[in-house]
């Protein structure tokens, strides 16, 4: 899968997080919030991946190593107030 140079930002911002927090922040949440009837399934397939499955190539090429779901909520909205106090 391809992103937008915004999109890498944020996926890079919530490694980080994860990786400061021992992975208590994780943005994979979604499948489990599926599981939990949380969050809609909508015929949706989840893996059992986390953030650790997230690659993030170059050219903003961002494979998987196993099928997940992110759920960007918190971390996606925070982003866009910082973009927003930008301009």
């Amino acid at each position: 899968m391809y992103v937008h140079s915004w999109t890498r930002r944020v996926l890079k911002s919530a490694q980080e997080f994860s990786r400061n927090t021992d992975g208590i922040f994780d943005i994979t949440i979604a499948g489990q919030l599926v599981r939990w009837n949380c969050l809609p399934r909508n015929g949706m397939r989840f893996g059992s991946g986390s953030w650790r499955d997230i690659i993030l190539e170059s050219a903003g090429r961002v494979p998987f190593r196993r099928p997940l779901l992110i759920d960007f909520g918190g971390i996606a909205k925070a982003f866009a107030v910082d973009r927003a106090v930008e301009f």
